[in-house]
């Protein structure tokens, strides 16, 4: 356990050696490729800008994501998808299928596991970007009965094969709708 604490205290002394020490409005930028807006403007530019030599693609994905809800890590997802060439409505649109299997993070306890259909928007605008919406149902293991969920999802691609996606959803376990929509992001691969 020292050993784990020195080499945290090491990196973050590194860290803040390494880091820029002018500054832009009266605040610090600790990173040199962050623009003087910050991560915030940052993330912002990433995702309101367009790469079209990174195409959304494939008619499967497979995606590992963390779901938060108020704030509250409540287990890991593994989210497999299909698009399948037959459910396509036009070229920028269609019809997909997905399972999502919900983890507790503890000794592999599986919580639930859902499946549904789902719809989805290519803007050609942003031929890198794909915003989905779907409802999925299944079984809640944890509280022992149905579960369902209603959600939206933008997905990013990040590389030619892989993407980042975030998901807004809300959740319905035996009978007891959640309180707070669970937030889930989501990296994973095309093919």
């Amino acid at each position: 356990m020292k050993t784990i604490l020195a080499l945290m205290a090491a990196v973050m002394v590194a860290v803040g050696a390494m880091a820029q020490t002018n500054t832009v409005g009266g605040v610090a930028n600790l990173l040199t490729n962050t623009p003087s807006g910050g991560w915030f403007a940052s993330a912002g530019s990433y995702l309101s800008s367009s790469n079209p030599n990174l195409p959304v693609h494939g008619q499967f994905e497979l995606g590992l994501g963390m779901a938060y809800q108020s704030g509250v890590n409540i287990g890991a997802d593994l989210n497999i998808r299909w698009k399948p060439t037959f459910a396509d409505l036009s070229t920028n649109y269609g019809v997909g299928f997905e399972s999502v299997t919900r983890n507790a993070g503890i000794a592999g306890t599986v919580v639930s596991e859902m499946v549904g259909p789902f719809i989805y928007y290519q803007p050609t605008s942003l031929p890198d970007a794909e915003v989905s919406a779907g409802i999925d149902g299944g079984y809640s293991l944890l509280d022992r009965g149905a579960a369902c969920t209603g959600y939206i999802q933008v997905l990013k691609m990040a590389t030619p094969n892989t993407y980042l996606a975030a998901r807004i959803a809300i959740e319905e376990d035996a009978g007891l709708v959640s309180p707070a929509p669970v937030l889930t992001a989501y990296t994973g691969v095309t093919f």
